[in-house]
């Protein structure tokens, strides 16, 4: 009988350690995730505070006074100032007047009105780039059309 009451014993005692090693195991994982959780609503509120930040830069910008390209000349004609243009090319202001209307033969002195550049040897230089390139087609003598991409020539 003692050696059945020695038994109990150290089974209540094994029981009890487990009871506490699965305390403090229960009590660590908590800390864990609480820490886990304190990274991520970190990480959570750090982007917050960027978005929140992009949104009031976006703001800024759409309440600022859009910048003007052009300026009237003494004769009234608007004229781009090319200067001021941000990253485009005389053949993407001449190209997008082609892309305008795709099935027109356009006219030198059109694209000169339409794109406002104030020099003509400029467009024309810029319109026998685009016609040996192969991206426009030229009808006659100062008239160009945009070609579609399936039609475009081959130039070697």
């Amino acid at each position: 009988m003692m050696e059945y009451a020695a038994l109990v014993a150290k089974a209540e005692s094994d029981l009890a350690r487990l009871e506490i090693k699965q305390t403090e195991s229960l009590a660590h994982l908590e800390a864990r995730m609480q820490a886990e959780k304190n990274e991520i609503l970190a990480m959570v509120e750090t982007e917050r505070k960027d978005i929140e930040a992009t949104l009031r830069y976006l703001k800024k910008q759409t309440r600022a006074e859009p910048k003007r390209h052009s300026y009237q000349k003494a004769d009234g004609k608007s004229v781009i100032d090319l200067k001021q243009v941000p990253g485009r090319t005389l053949i993407e202001i001449v190209m997008r007047v082609l892309q305008s209307d795709p099935s027109r033969a356009f006219s030198t002195p059109d694209i000169i009105r339409a794109t406002g550049i104030d020099n003509p040897k400029y467009v024309r230089s810029t319109l026998a780039t685009l016609y040996r390139t192969g991206k426009i087609d030229k009808h006659s003598r100062g008239f160009y059309q945009l070609l579609e991409s399936n039609d475009r020539r081959d130039v070697a």
